[in-house]
């Protein structure tokens, strides 16, 4: 994917209660974690581990609702954001991901703008399958 296909690419954020919000601006950093076992024996300098599988990816963000109406829209999100049900976001770096989110912060303190900040992560299907990315 070019830059010039990243800029005319909406972030669409669906939340479980199937509303869809396209934010003015949608920024996440990502990273991931490794499930390990570390082992210590007695008489031995160091420690042993071993690395199994990767854990979900987790995606601090930060977006943006801008416009006449942004206070709103943000005030629908925040009630969106209630809902128990997994989110698909549709970002031009990452591609489609199945998220919860985990914890959101709103500031109206900015002119003509609402940001949210907080944490999601990737999630299973309620079937323990993964969702293909």
């Amino acid at each position: 994917m070019t830059w010039i296909d990243l800029e005319n690419t909406e972030y669409t954020i669906s939340t479980g209660d199937d509303k869809v919000y396209t934010p003015y601006w949608f920024k996440a950093k990502r990273r991931w974690d490794f499930c390990i076992g570390k082992f210590q024996f007695i008489d031995v300098p160091g420690t042993l581990v071993k690395r199994g599988e990767r854990q979900s990816t987790e995606y601090a963000f930060d977006i943006i609702f801008q416009g006449a109406d942004h206070l709103a829209e943000a005030e629908e999100f925040r009630k969106s954001s209630f809902n128990k049900k997994a989110w698909t976001i549709t970002h031009p770096h990452y591609g489609a991901i199945y998220v919860q989110p985990v914890s959101l912060e709103q500031d109206n303190t900015s002119g003509n703008q609402s940001r949210f900040t907080g944490l999601i992560i990737e999630t299973l299907k309620d079937d323990g399958s993964e969702v293909p990315s």
